[in-house]
């Protein structure tokens, strides 16, 4: 049986942990995260909890003080609450991105993708399953490309990284004279918590931290489109959150099945009754006033239009972020990998990676979405993220979007294309694109004579094999078994007998 090659292995993975050694069921290997899940970085919630000032006021100021707190009270429950968010996206990252798409012109790519992710952060703060819903908008997008021009990363240490980048962020608020409610950081580092080698660490933030400028900060890595979940959780943090099932915090939520788990997990997209409350007691206790104003700077516009983050990205879009071009969705009739929407499979040749929950808006089904966690008919919804004048660490100001030249615009053009092409399909009927399994590629048999095996690779294309298709668009209870007999011939003996039965490797 074929091995994962250890050049292939994503960092931070390793295969056949505590005995987990497993199989998909067309063979593949399965590689589980080191510590199967990646971790928030707060371990102690009084330690990581920002400070909060409080003056003593006169007796007179009193009264309309409290006055003051139930005018508060009434606006919370009408009012609209907005955090506008400044995104800074780390010199690592930009070079994450540049070996990831070397093809693509890397500002406008680090652009689209940061934005599909802030889209994803935004659609998890209006959820149902949310009682006080959050605006979420970016009112300023920088991308340092110079390490010179940013905090101190310190090498990758989660929590020194926080302290540097609360300190700049602040100050760099006071040089451009702009504002925003919260600050976070996007890293390309493999970021680690104590020791270099602990780097299961990919989020940390000030705990009830919110529109205090030196604690409303987080950072997150950004490699994949699990940082959705990732700065969700953060934020969920500095809104005052606790982990769910962390009994020191009285939080008696159950500790595996929403977004303020301790670790990003299958399914993990709603949020917990204990949340709900933290939520509601953290803006009840704080006059936070910030998320009741809306900055004079940023000027504002519509990313993505009425598009979810995972009709802009598709499954194989998602897959490519996260493992590498090549990778690819894994989907299948069996559990776990029927049910993208609760976590995502990729594959190369070789072996297959859980990597996160597909995003919003991604193809489950014919003419069926990730929809909350679910698969299911898209509701109408229009999703807007305010977006920003871009600047890099020269700090100019990004003109309006125009078309890069060359090589990389043509790539650009076409994918593009191909969106629109997949959108098309999914609004036609189904019989208009009929999808078929086809088994390709077969290896070669494993026997020359008394019956040996090949396996093929399996794929989802349209009925005449023109275009290839998710896997999710082919019936899975069609799906052939790659595994077929060749050579049946008896084998010449001394004695005449033939050969015994054809021996297929286990799944």
């Amino acid at each position: 049986m074929i091995r994962p090659h250890p050049g292939l292995r994503r960092r931070r993975r390793q295969a056949i942990i505590d005995g987990e050694e497993g199989l998909t069921p067309d063979g593949l290997h399965i590689i589980h995260a080191r510590k199967k899940n990646m971790k928030c970085g707060v371990f102690d919630l009084e330690a990581m909890k920002a400070p909060r000032v409080l003056v003593e006021l006169p007796q007179e100021e009193a009264t309309s003080q409290d006055e003051r707190d139930t005018d508060r009270a009434k606006r919370e429950a009408t009012d609209e609450l907005k955090i506008e968010t400044a995104v800074f996206v780390d010199d690592d990252m930009v070079t994450f991105i540049k070996e990831r798409y070397p093809r693509l012109e890397v500002k406008e790519t680090i652009t689209d993708t940061v934005f599909a992710i802030m889209n994803g952060v935004a659609l998890l703060y209006t959820s149902p399953s949310l009682q006080q819903h959050l605006i979420i908008t970016v009112v300023k997008l920088e991308i340092i490309e110079d390490s010179t021009k940013g905090p101190d990363k310190a090498h990758g240490n989660i929590q020194l990284y926080l302290s540097n980048f609360c300190s700049w962020q602040r100050n760099q608020k006071g040089k451009m004279r702009e504002n925003w409610d919260h600050a976070l950081m996007l890293s390309g580092l493999d970021l680690w918590d104590g020791d270099p080698d602990s780097t299961s660490v990919i989020g940390l933030a000030w705990v009830a931290g919110m529109c205090q400028a030196s604690y409303s900060c987080t950072i997150n890595e950004g490699t994949s489109f699990e940082s959705v979940f990732v700065i969700t959780h953060e934020l969920g943090h500095n809104l005052g959150m606790s982990h769910d099932g962390s009994r020191d915090d009285k939080n008696t939520c159950s500790a595996n099945k929403h977004l303020m788990s301790s670790s990003t997990g299958p399914g993990k997209v709603t949020w917990s009754s204990c949340s709900n409350r933290e939520l509601k007691d953290f803006l009840s206790k704080y006059t936070l006033e910030c998320l009741t104003t809306t900055s004079l700077v940023p000027r504002k516009g519509s990313i993505n239009g009425d598009s979810l983050p995972g009709e802009v990205y598709s499954k194989e879009e998602q897959c490519n972020f996260a493992e590498g071009s090549g990778f690819k969705p894994y989907v299948t009739s069996k559990h776990p990998y029927n049910d993208v929407c609760r976590e995502l499979w990729c594959q190369n040749t070789t072996h297959a990676l859980r990597t996160h929950p597909a995003l919003e808006g991604t193809t489950c089904g014919i003419k069926k979405f990730c929809i909350n966690g679910n698969c299911q008919i898209k509701p109408p919804r229009k999703v807007t993220v305010t977006t920003p004048p871009v600047t890099t660490t020269t700090t100019t100001t990004r003109a309006p979007r125009k078309e890069s030249k060359g090589f990389s615009n043509l790539l650009w053009r076409i994918r593009n294309l191909f969106k629109r092409y997949m959108s098309l399909r999914q609004e036609l009927p189904a019989s208009v694109f009929t999808s078929t399994w086809r088994l390709t590629q077969s290896s070669q048999c494993s026997a020359t004579c008394g019956g040996g095996w090949t396996k093929g690779e399996i794929t989802c294309t349209t009925a005449d094999g023109s275009v290839r298709l998710g896997d999710d668009l082919c019936n899975p209870d069609s799906r052939p078994v790659p595994w077929s007999s060749c050579n049946t011939s008896p084998c010449a003996s001394s004695d005449g007998s033939g050969g015994g039965g054809i021996l297929f490797p286990s799944d």
